[in-house]
């Protein structure tokens, strides 16, 4: 019994080929001292082994299968099971069905799958459940089918989609200026549905792997620009929160050209930047009240928020964040980044360049403008910086951010002049 095995993790394989289960079941075998595995053949059974069993740590489940298709049991998972990791199998002629569970999967895989690929799949999604910090943060994640997008951009990129002369280029630079049309790019185009074989860090990337048709079809097929009041109830500014996300991909980008020119860092950088913020938004729209109390706390005691969020919602939102981009399969040295934007490791720790560059971006950029509004930005870790051999670039990466910021003051002035 499952109960006797809480040690092991529960996974759930949904498949209507006999042999595709029996398959399964031989190749994976190895892994019983790991997994309680169960295999059904249909949606309604799983949707029975869910109710007798209680939540699983992972479903897998083909796409093309009768009466209730990998669509239609994901969305009832995800409602009802927003803990259980979802995963889909599918043939590369599914295309049409993969994109009407774009927001429900965290993560896909095309047939033929080798067992190495789903057993590395799924050891990522539920070694990322372990870590989470309780199960109300293993919830919350696990339910997040869409961010708040930018609405003003939205409406650009519509215009654009719908226009004779469509570009891709122009497309790619809109959607790229977006945290939640950015993450749902990179969420697609990494996974193996699409067989791109590498990782890919920034939208432009994406876009030119997936072109417009698809995107029209994810805009269509999915409620991710549906807008929701609850991030209103947060104490969040989203315009001044969605301008600092670009700033900061902006800044990212500057520093790392300026630390290195000739290395391929600054796309990485431009992408983690605009990301970073994920997690404040995830929580503006599934925790609202608890975030505008950590907020208030944070403006009165003059405390950084993650103090106040640690003790309200047992995790900060650079970690929501992080893990979120870690479930839905986006490349590891972006979700390491935005896990260590606000607070990076003592020196004595491993970190990598992009998170360095992130937290120098995010810092720098908070001596001027803050991520939230009347809280205090967490400092610059000089120490750490220093102890990397950075030291040295901190001023001319002052010199970088003023200069941002001077150009897009500029940029509101002549704006205004010009209404």
């Amino acid at each position: 019994p499952r109960s006797l095995m809480p040690q092991k993790k529960t996974i759930l394989f949904v498949d209507d080929e006999p042999m595709q289960i029996r398959g399964l079941r031989q190749a994976l075998q190895h892994r019983a001292k790991d997994w309680d595995m169960t295999f059904v053949s249909s949606g309604a059974e799983a949707l029975n082994a869910l109710v007798v069993s209680g939540p699983f740590d992972a479903i897998i489940t083909d796409m093309r299968m009768p009466m209730m298709n990998g669509a239609e049991l994901l969305l009832q998972v995800c409602h009802h099971y927003p803990s259980t990791a979802r995963i889909v199998l599918s043939g590369q002629a599914d295309q049409e069905l993969v994109l009407q569970c774009v927001m429900t999967a965290h993560q896909y895989l095309s047939k033929p799958c080798s067992s190495e690929k789903i057993e590395a799949c799924i050891d990522r999604v539920v070694g990322l459940q372990a870590h989470a910090h309780s199960d109300a943060v293993r919830k919350l994640i696990g339910g997040i089918t869409n961010l708040p997008t930018c609405p003003e951009l939205f409406n650009k990129i519509n215009q654009a989609l719908s226009s004779e002369s469509c570009d891709l280029a122009t497309i790619s630079a809109l959607i790229e200026q977006d945290t939640a049309m950015t993450a749902l790019l990179l969420k697609l185009v990494n996974s193996a549905f699409f067989g791109v074989g590498r990782a890919v860090s920034s939208a432009s990337e994406a876009m030119n792997y997936l072109g417009t048709t698809p995107l029209k079809a994810i805009i269509l097929a999915s409620k991710l620009f549906e807008h929701s009041s609850q991030h209103t109830q947060s104490g969040l500014n989203m315009p001044h929160l969605w301008q600092r996300a670009l700033l900061t991909g902006q800044c990212a980008k500057a520093l790392a050209m300026a630390y290195a020119p000739t290395r391929p860092l600054k796309d990485e950088a431009f992408t983690a930047g605009v990301l970073h913020c994920c997690g404040l938004l995830i929580l503006a729209e599934s925790q609202p009240a608890l975030l505008k109390e950590a907020i208030t706390a944070a403006r009165n005691t003059g405390e950084p928020l993650h103090v106040h969020q640690l003790l309200l919602l047992g995790a900060s939102d650079a970690e929501v964040g992080a893990d979120l981009l870690d479930l839905w399969n986006l490349p590891m040295p972006i979700v390491d980044a935005v896990l260590h934007y606000a607070v990076c490791p003592a020196p004595q720790n491993s970190v990598t360049p992009l998170s360095l560059l992130l937290h120098a971006a995010h810092a720098l950029l908070g001596e001027h403008m803050p991520l939230v509004e009347g809280v205090p930005a967490e400092p610059l870790n000089v120490a750490l910086l220093e102890a990397h051999g950075w030291g040295l670039m901190i001023p001319k990466w002052r010199e970088c951010v003023s200069d941002i910021l001077q150009q897009k003051d500029l940029a509101l002035a002549s704006s205004s002049r010009k209404i």
